[in-house]
């Protein structure tokens, strides 16, 4: 999804996500362009699942603005992600099944 009126614009806003996590602490700028290189954007509404328990996927995210949570398999939340978060490493690292439900706030 694109944020500017060009890839540039994009660009800029992934590179300064993606530099805002303390995941990216002694990368290089040229290594924080190659990650958002093939990095995307994606907006949620409130109440709308950004990650469901069971999932395939093994996306690593970083969340820009806003509020998630966390949520255990009866729906109750366990923790809270703020921006500049990254979440879904177990996935990304293991390569199994998501493990949890991430929620918009």
């Amino acid at each position: 999804m694109a944020v500017g009126e060009n890839y540039n614009d994009v660009s800029m806003d992934l590179k300064t996500i993606i530099s805002s996590s303390y995941l990216a602490k002694g990368f290089t700028d040229e290594f924080i362009t190659q990650i958002a290189e093939i990095s995307s954007i994606k907006h949620f509404e409130s109440g709308a699942f950004i990650v469901k328990e069971d999932d395939p996927s093994a996306d690593l995210m970083i969340l820009a603005s806003g509020k998630a949570e966390i949520l255990t398999v009866t729906g109750d939340p366990i923790a809270y992600i703020k921006p500049n978060m990254p979440f879904g490493e177990v996935s990304f690292l293991d390569r199994r099944r998501r493990s949890s439900s991430v929620v918009a706030q």
